[in-house]
């Protein structure tokens, strides 16, 4: 999964930028047609995301069992997801079939052949909001189809404006403001630290085990500020790159006006989406949880936040030993973000 050479990945025009359509749209009567599901990991994402995720839950009844206020009330998603050579961005909105039917969203994603995450995630999501806008606005399947071809071109002209982040990822600066803005500041990121010491063994970058083995996807709740949601999703990337192998698939996702995200490690499943529908009511941020920390995970998360957040952010793993190396987001493995130079 987002394993491909960035220099294979097209789409059926031959296109660097690829979008993907598919799920519900009052043109057809149950799910529609996919889209531009031209790569691999644009046919894994669909599965796992819809397929194994929002069908499942649905199915179940999962979301329907949830009183009112443990249920986000309709979808309106952005999604980010990081892989070994390649990221998925994606906009999961409400939305119909033919019939009136409104349980399933609609979603619009991009597959970028880089690891490399940009400076401002802003445009590439604004694109997709233009994505959203006309194929809302589109009453039939040819409308839908020429809205795909739109937001094409507004991907593509988005991409051309993007800026790599350096190779040690964001600044200080912005290290220490993402630390400061969190609700429950040191506390809070102790109590996700003692989490994540105890999950992320097995996945930790000093741990060798084979490529293939199988990773249990798992989902962390932390907070993100309403207005800087972009700005923080690469901060908590930043954080947890540094406590994963990079073949591990890290995913986010934020319910539009939330001030929480979900991130998930190993993939989604169908626990995993069931997340996005609830509200902290139902699954409250891991920093608001007043765990009781042992002091020994208290003195390693204060090295994790010193090293987070102070140059060249050789950040050491919460769980299992520290390699010696760490703090980076990946190579930068295709040309995308500089233009083909």
């Amino acid at each position: 999964m987002l394993d491909e050479s960035p220099d294979t990945v097209r789409s059926r025009d031959g296109s660097r930028i690829l979008l993907a359509i598919f799920g519900k749209h009052p043109a057809w009567d149950d799910h529609m047609e996919d889209i531009g599901i031209d790569t691999p990991s644009l046919a894994d994402f669909k599965r796992w995301l819809y397929v194994d995720g929002i069908r499942s839950n649905l199915d179940s009844g999962a979301w329907e069992q949830l009183a009112e206020d443990r249920r986000v009330p309709a979808w309106g998603h952005r999604l980010l997801m990081t892989g070994p050579t390649g990221m998925i961005l994606a906009h999961l909105w409400a939305s119909s079939d033919g019939r009136g039917r409104r349980a399933y969203p609609m979603v619009a994603a991009t597959h970028l052949p880089t690891s490399r995450l940009p400076v401002d995630l802003g445009p590439m999501f604004d694109a997709l909001d233009t994505v959203r806008d006309v194929c809302v606005l589109a009453e039939t399947r040819e409308g839908v189809q020429a809205a795909a071809r739109y937001g094409s071109g507004a991907l593509e002209s988005a991409a051309r404006r993007l800026s790599p982040l350096p190779e040690e990822g964001p600044s200080a600066e912005d290290r220490g403001a993402f630390l400061a803005s969190l609700e429950t500041g040191r506390t809070g990121f102790e109590r996700l630290l003692h989490v994540l010491s105890s999950e992320l063994g097995a996945l930790s970058p000093g741990i060798k085990t084979r490529r293939d083995a199988p990773v249990r996807a798992r989902v962390y709740r932390v907070p993100v500020p309403p207005s800087g949601v972009e700005g923080a999703l690469l901060l908590w990337h930043a954080f947890f790159r540094t406590q994963i192998r990079p073949e591990v698939i890290w995913t986010a996702v934020h319910a539009g006006g939330a001030p929480w995200a979900d991130l998930a490690v190993g993939g989604l499943d169908g626990d995993c989406v069931f997340r996005f529908r609830t509200t902290p009511v139902e699954v409250p941020p891991l920093t608001d949880i007043p765990y009781n920390i042992p002091p020994e995970t208290l003195e390693r998360a204060g090295r994790v936040l010193d090293a987070f957040r102070t140059p060249p952010f050789r950040v050491p793993p919460v769980a299992g030993d520290d390699p010696g190396e760490g703090g980076g987001l990946g190579g930068f493995v295709g040309r995308l973000f500089r233009g083909g130079s």
